[in-house]
């Protein structure tokens, strides 16, 4: 009885927790965004010579994610964000080093799969204003949404301990995430390495795969800062520019954007700094909960009342 409640302990200890499993898709999706970010900055630095990368990025990357997502599974059995997490891929109640099989399916599911997602993709926008287009739209967001949900599902008979696995695609080649056995690792002499390849690539392997654990602290510090950097211009765009005035008379009022009059109770929009009826601007920030003239969101509270010198 003693050894069945050890073998139940260390079952539940090795199931991991559902903001872990979160954790490790996050970090895998920041891989081909942050590489796209490295791209348009190699590109920027010197755009004939980085012109290829831009064009073919989506393959180069294929290439690199395959390569390293390959290299994590012969060496710890997990994806790259996997064993950042201290996470392995085993088969359902085994504890054994993958299988060729299991390894070729994962290396589909977390190379192919994806690139052939942002294909698609890429060909909805391209052609949705096209009758094909549009139908092809409609079909990708039903298979997105419908995709969704079975994974939702999936997520929940994971927290309910109906089945080992989070996701349908580790369902379906009967695998699942458990904590990866600690194991003790050998340190090797300088003389070692001289006289034996096999130590000398066992050590360069174990550098590459600490630099790589290392370069995902880098990524989302990465990721970080170009989201904070997206924000920023994005906002620093909504600065809308100063209408162009042709002429200018000190004597004659001003003229309404709406109406084409002269102002009436002139009043200024501080969201755009125009100036218009009192009663033409009330109308429309009512009526469209924005600017007229520069489409920016606006409030009656943002609504100011000039006095000129007349």
């Amino acid at each position: 009885m003693a050894e069945k409640a050890a073998h139940i302990t260390s079952s539940l200890q090795a199931r991991p927790s559902i903001f872990e499993l979160i954790a490790q898709e996050s970090l895998s999706g920041l891989l081909y965004p942050s590489f796209k970010i490295i791209v348009q900055f190699l590109e920027s630095s010197n755009s004939q010579r980085y012109q290829w990368l831009s064009e073919w990025n989506e393959e180069v990357f294929l290439g690199i994610n395959g390569l390293l997502q390959l290299h994590y599974l012969n060496t710890k059995g997990a994806s790259f964000s996997e064993s950042f997490y201290g996470l392995y891929r085993m088969h359902h109640g085994e504890n054994l080093r993958l299988s060729d099989k299991a390894k070729y399916w994962s290396l589909f599911c977390l190379v192919v799969l994806p690139y052939l997602s942002r294909k698609v993709e890429k060909y909805v926008v391209k052609f949705q204003d096209r009758k094909v287009g549009k139908a092809a739209n409609v079909c990708h967001k039903i298979s997105v949404a419908s995709w969704q949900c079975v994974s939702l599902v999936q997520y929940l008979w994971y927290l309910s301990g109906r089945v080992s696995a989070h996701s349908p695609l580790l369902s379906v080649a009967n695998l699942s995430l458990q904590y990866s056995m600690e194991q003790a690792t050998h340190s090797y002499s300088w003389r070692e390495c001289l006289s034996s390849p096999r130590a000398c690539a066992r050590l360069v392997s174990d550098g590459l795969t600490q630099g790589l654990q290392l370069a995902a602290f880098f990524l989302q510090c990465l990721q970080w800062y170009h989201s904070d950097q997206l924000s920023h211009d994005k906002l620093s765009n909504l600065i809308p520019h100063p209408p162009v005035v042709e002429e200018i008379n000190i004597l004659s009022p001003a003229q309404c954007p709406v109406c084409k009059k002269p102002c009436r109770i002139e009043t200024v929009l501080m969201t755009s700094g125009y100036v218009f009826c009192y009663r033409c601007i009330r109308e429309a920030i009512v009526a469209r909960q924005s600017c007229p003239v520069t489409n920016l969101p606006a409030t009656l509270d943002e609504l100011i009342r000039l006095f000129p010198n007349k």
